[in-house]
């Protein structure tokens, strides 16, 4: 099935014009300018009139990242998440990603602006810009967005989904070696534990390294 389309120069640039109604449907169209050249415009005209075809194609909008994210988005999704999700999702999005990304045309945003937007946070993401956030809190920011995103292709806002390009931070872990208790410690706990009716089981996962679920799981027949 064809599609109808034109370019026209206006100004200094060009602008390319697309019929997007469907057979039947009152004629309707869609432009977008801002092209340089008129090759340019015919380009962006071909891959318009292409994705139209495939049924992949999303008309040019205005929508910030903001607008997107408080009007459609977690309205949107609310019923389905836990309060306390809902309430994080929202706290993120207006400590963390409306001061940086907020009033960024949704349909412009980039993987180059994402990764910028993460490596500000691990920097001077904290409030006052007192130091960064961990890598981990970031990663859950970026888990977030591309949730978002993803509900912005499926609703036909976007035609992909930026953030799948994105590069986020690693999830690393806290530092925090592991303690483990000295010869003497674990002397005086089954000491302590030495009439508790689960002393054997005590005794058993402390000299052995049984998991809990296999020293709980244990069987007379298992034991020589």
């Amino acid at each position: 099935m064809s599609r109808r389309g034109h370019v026209y120069k206006r100004g200094d640039s060009w602008t390319y014009v697309l019929d997007v109604s469907l057979p039947g449907q009152r004629r309707r169209q869609t432009s977008k300018g801002g092209y340089r050249t008129k090759r340019e415009a015919l380009t962006a005209l071909n891959e318009a009139q292409g994705a139209l075809q495939r049924g992949l194609y999303v008309e040019p909008s205005k929508l910030s990242v903001k607008t997107f994210l408080l009007d459609h988005w977690l309205p949107a999704t609310k019923a389905g998440l836990r309060e306390s999700t809902f309430q994080g999702y929202r706290s993120a999005i207006r400590r963390y990603v409306l001061p940086h990304l907020g009033e960024t045309r949704l349909q412009a945003l980039t993987p180059d602006q994402l990764n910028a937007f993460y490596g500000e946070l691990l920097v001077s993401g904290r409030s006052g810009g007192k130091g960064g956030l961990s890598p981990k809190t970031v990663h859950n920011v970026h888990v977030m967005l591309h949730k978002a995103l993803h509900d912005a292709v499926r609703w036909s806002y976007l035609p992909r989904n930026v953030a799948e390009f994105s590069d986020p931070p690693r999830q690393t872990s806290s530092g925090k070696a592991m303690r483990t208790w000295t010869p003497e410690e674990l002397l005086s706990f089954l000491q302590f534990v030495e009439s508790d009716p689960f002393y054997a089981a005590w005794v058993l996962s402390s000299s052995t390294g049984m998991r809990r679920g296999e020293v709980l799981g244990l069987r007379w027949q298992d034991i020589d």
